[in-house]
């Protein structure tokens, strides 16, 4: 623990920079839409590329998460591009159409390791930015302007992420500031906030906002805790152009005295979830579809044994060395992200590309194509998301950690 206090110590003076034109030399920065529908493949699992869907139109407060999306499967990202530039249908699991003019479309979170050979997954080089990250380990994003990722914040590492085209647009709030944390859905590693950003809910203001748009070439620094919520924008105002599709990459690079901590919590949750599940208490509706089903004795026995290596000595291993080195490399370039007003955060939200509808309007408009995970009470709900509590789950491990 005292490892972690004097690493956290130094880091939570970070904040979230942007660097441009330093991925230019990338070979990945000269992948087109044509290029990307060669190299991409479907995962063997299920042969198929899986594509998110939600509505161009946003009910203010009404946050669409993975486990609530509608999705299809398609052979091929030329489907999906054909799809947005009007050339050919895509129908939803649900048998559904989906229209283009009022839908979004997200081929987000997927290992590259997954979907590419090896050769095209060096053409990303966190290297060359002086990372100790390998390429394989990179998560590619591909999404349709309106295509957002709800707030939330990574219990691991820090986010390095390349804007390789078109544009996307982060809105990041400090670790310490109030986003009505949930668990509900759940998601390793992941912790979501209950506030609506992208809809620029009330809720928000009074709190410390950071906004910039990222383009092509631009890379983004994200610390760790921070809580960010990120949407794809358009380019221009040509709907069919494909250009206005943004495709991004990113890694998280780990910080290993901070994220034992990190891994004690997240193992915890898992045996949690794991115990609920064989309870009947939550079911595969609040589980996202990123994650697997956890298994309690695999959950159990991972705890177990992070708990008696926590019991261990630890001594740094030269990661926080190595981002401080990283960010003082990038001093002369980088542009610390402004705080902004709430006003103005609004009023860019309010530009596009979602149509914001008040939350006074009939909320039954936008379940069209989403699916619904209410099958736990909200009383219910509120009694998961508190038992799995960062402050539950610490006063967790500390009182096993006296006993073993």
């Amino acid at each position: 623990m005292e490892l972690y206090a004097a690493v956290r110590s130094k880091i939570e003076y970070l904040e979230p920079f942007v660097i441009s034109e330093c991925i230019n030399d990338w070979k990945a920065m000269g992948w087109t839409y044509q290029r990307l529908a060669e190299i991409v493949k479907p995962t063997e699992n299920n042969g198929s590329l899986r594509i998110r869907l939600g509505p161009k139109e946003h009910l203010r407060g009404k946050i669409i998460f993975e486990n609530e999306s509608k999705m299809a499967y398609i052979s091929s990202l030329e489907h999906f591009f054909k799809w947005f530039s009007g050339e050919a249908t895509m129908m939803a699991n649900d048998q559904r159409i989906i229209d283009r003019g009022n839908h979004w479309g997200y081929f987000d979170y997927n290992y590259v390791f997954d979907i590419m050979n090896p050769e095209n997954i060096a053409d990303i080089d966190w290297r060359h930015l002086g990372l100790d990250a390998d390429p394989v380990d990179s998560t590619i994003w591909i999404g349709t302007p309106g295509a957002y990722t709800p707030c939330h914040y990574d219990s691991y590492g820090y986010n390095v992420h390349a804007q390789l085209s078109g544009s996307k647009r982060w809105i990041l709030f400090e670790p310490n500031e109030n986003m009505k944390p949930i668990r509900i859905p759940y998601e390793e590693s992941t912790v979501f906030s209950s506030l609506d950003v992208v809809g620029a809910d009330n809720s928000l203001q009074g709190k410390k906002i950071r906004m910039v748009t990222l383009r092509k070439g631009d890379v983004i620094f994200v610390p760790p805790g921070w809580w960010h919520c990120v949407q794809c924008v358009s380019v221009n105002n040509n709907e069919n152009d494909l250009n206005n599709i943004s495709v991004s990459v990113n890694t998280w690079i780990s910080l290993v005295d901070y994220d034992r901590i990190s891994r004690l919590q997240e193992a915890a949750a898992s045996t949690m979830v794991a115990i609920l599940i064989r309870s009947g208490l939550i079911t595969s509706k609040q589980i996202c579809l990123s994650e697997s089903m956890t298994c309690y004795d695999d959950a159990l026995c991972d705890f177990e044994k992070l708990l008696n290596e926590a019991k261990n000595e630890m001594t740094t291993d030269g990661s926080l060395h190595r981002l401080m080195d990283f960010i003082e490399k990038q001093k002369k370039n980088m542009t610390v992200l402004p705080t902004v007003l709430f006003a103005d955060f609004r009023a860019e939200i309010e530009k596009g590309p979602l149509k914001i509808v008040d939350s006074s309007v009939d909320p039954m408009y936008c379940t069209n194509l989403t699916t619904s995970s209410s099958s736990i009470t909200t009383f219910q709900k509120r009694f998961i998301d508190s038992l799995l509590s960062e402050k539950v789950l610490t006063t967790l491990i500390m009182q096993l950690q006296e006993w073993t």
